[in-house]
């Protein structure tokens, strides 16, 4: 008599993290996208499963989906604190999920950052400086991240 016995089924939920916004602190940069990674080594993402969060918001639908991940868009955002949140299920219907929260400063006040030895820029030039370098921030980011997703786009 033959006998053959499943595998176990698959208990770890999958990984996934929010890429961008990166920074805790962001000064008049009110229209950051969102970047989530996932990535499941056991059964497969439920990617009808996924949701990200603006403040409670459901922003799912406004994001571009792929196998790895997500990038989202959102409405100009209000000065304060905000957070993002993101999950997603496997097959087995592990759930995963990330949180990240940040402050967002407008306005014409000059802030030293702890990573800069001059006042911030306020001029209108200034900030499309900053939005850029943010850009290529998050590119980088996806392109250095480490993980299981690393190369994945």
């Amino acid at each position: 008599m033959l006998v053959v016995q499943a595998g176990a089924p698959d208990s770890v939920p999958p990984q996934i993290q929010i890429v961008c916004p990166a920074e805790r602190l962001l000064i008049n940069q009110p229209a950051q996208p969102i970047d989530v990674r996932f990535f499941d080594a056991g059964s497969s993402l439920n990617l009808d499963s996924l949701r990200i969060f603006v403040d409670g918001a459901d922003r799912t639908a406004t994001c571009a989906v792929c196998s790895s991940g997500a990038v989202c868009p959102w409405p100009l955002l209000a000065e304060g604190h905000h957070t993002v949140t993101a999950e997603i299920r496997d097959a087995e219907s592990n759930l995963a999920s990330a949180s990240s929260s940040f402050d967002l400063l407008l306005g014409t006040a000059s802030i030293a950052s702890p990573c800069r030895r001059s006042p911030t820029p306020t001029s209108a030039t200034a900030r499309r400086t900053r939005t850029r370098a943010r850009r290529a921030c998050c590119a980088s980011a996806r392109a250095a991240r480490t993980g299981p997703w690393r190369g994945s786009t």
